[in-house]
């Protein structure tokens, strides 16, 4: 017969028993916040073990808003991993979990980003990073991990690259108006100045009648000269706007757009303080303002623009307006993203640079009306400012 345990025997395998039961809700307790932060996360936990398709044993609930796929289709295998990876990533994929497998101990490694395809067929970037297990042996046991969106982030990374670019050839173009400025209008009169010096002060015994005129005619070359290069300089950056301020910079850039363009242009200005905003503000506006007016004699067919400029805080509102024949707005902000133009992309880039708002109203033989809105940060002085 089994010798029946003693009272403080049974005392003893209680206390035991109740230590392991604290251990196991703690555990249960720990287990639960664990699950709860997967859910929470925006990454994908997963488990799987085989290397054949990659069947998943295990996977977190949010699946379903990164692959389109629900929980239960990846763990009952209706769905393997191998199917959802992009096709032309697939075999660089599989060769670097099969090569993180060789050898033995647990390994942990990050996949270089790569495409999958959801249930509707959209082409998504992620990024994962997954755990080797193993057992005693060095059998791998399964692999476990995360899976997460970078979708977001690779489109700003290809964003900049873009942006990049475009800065750079506008850069580019620059250079190039620059020189073509300097070498087939200013370096060419130059040369003919120089021409016509010589024959003005080489030796008198040259008929009269090869230098008449000659006076006039430099006379004439200089001043197209100094017209050429006051314009040069004014397009780089206009002397009003440091010397006279952005309003009046912006009345002399559209009576001059007016002269010479068949559109007529109404600016305005109110409630502008230009000692509370600074150097780079002031230039951005007024590129703001020059690149829509550009876009309005390129694009829009148009006969008369508005451009309004109002200063009331906690914002500038800028206003430009058009009569011309309009666009689909919606189409357009598609092809914003796409465009090798800078256009109203442009535009838009410089709103964002100064943490602004751009928007876009058009219709079809309805002109077009862009407002912008830029934040003052210094409120005490602008508050001063209006006061005094």
């Amino acid at each position: 017969m089994t010798k029946k345990p003693s009272y403080d025997q049974l005392e003893k395998r209680i206390k035991q028993l109740e230590q392991e039961a604290k251990k196991l809700k703690q555990i249960k307790n720990r287990l639960i916040e664990a699950y709860e932060i997967i859910e929470r996360s925006p990454a994908v936990a997963f488990l799987w073990k085989n290397l054949e398709g990659w069947p998943v044993e295990f996977v977190s609930e949010n699946v379903m808003e990164l692959f389109g796929y629900s929980a239960d289709d990846f763990v009952s295998g209706r769905v393997l991993y191998t199917k959802v990876v992009h096709p032309d990533d697939l075999k660089r994929v599989a060769g670097e979990v099969a090569n993180f497998s060789i050898g033995k101990g647990q390994k942990r490694f990050t996949h270089e980003p790569y495409r999958i395809v959801t249930k509707d067929g959209k082409i998504k970037w992620i990024v994962d990073r997954t755990y080797i297990r193993r057992d005693e042996n060095g059998k791998i046991t399964h692999y476990q991990g995360i899976v997460l969106d970078i979708t977001k982030r690779k489109q700003a990374d290809e964003l900049v690259r873009d942006l990049s670019q475009m800065l750079m050839q506008a850069q580019e173009r620059e250079r190039q108006m620059i020189s073509c400025e300097l070498h087939d209008s200013i370096a060419q009169d130059l040369s003919t100045l120089k021409l016509y010096c010589n024959r003005l002060f080489e030796d008198q015994s040259s008929p009269e009648s090869d230098i008449k005129g000659s006076p006039a005619d430099v006379s004439k070359l200089i001043d197209l000269t100094i017209t050429t290069v006051r314009d040069l300089a004014y397009n780089l950056r206009p002397p009003s706007l440091d010397h006279m301020g952005l309003v009046h910079a912006l009345e002399v850039f559209c009576e001059e757009f007016t002269e010479n363009n068949d559109i007529m242009v109404d600016f305005q200005a109110a409630g502008i303080h230009e000692s509370t905003l600074n150097s780079d503000t002031q230039i951005n506006i007024y590129r703001l303002v020059t690149e829509g007016l550009n876009n309005i004699r390129k694009h829009a067919a148009a006969s008369e623009a508005m451009i309004r400029l109002v200063g009331a805080y906690p914002n500038i509102i800028l206003r430009i307006e058009d009569n011309g024949k309009g666009f689909d707005v919606k189409e357009r902000e598609r092809s914003i993203g796409n465009e090798k133009k800078m256009g109203l992309r442009s535009m838009k880039e410089r709103v964002n640079l100064l943490q602004g708002q751009m928007s876009i109203h058009s219709q079809l033989n309805k002109g077009t009306k862009i407002v912008i809105k830029l934040p003052l940060k210094d409120k005490q002085k602008w508050i001063k400012k209006s006061v005094f």
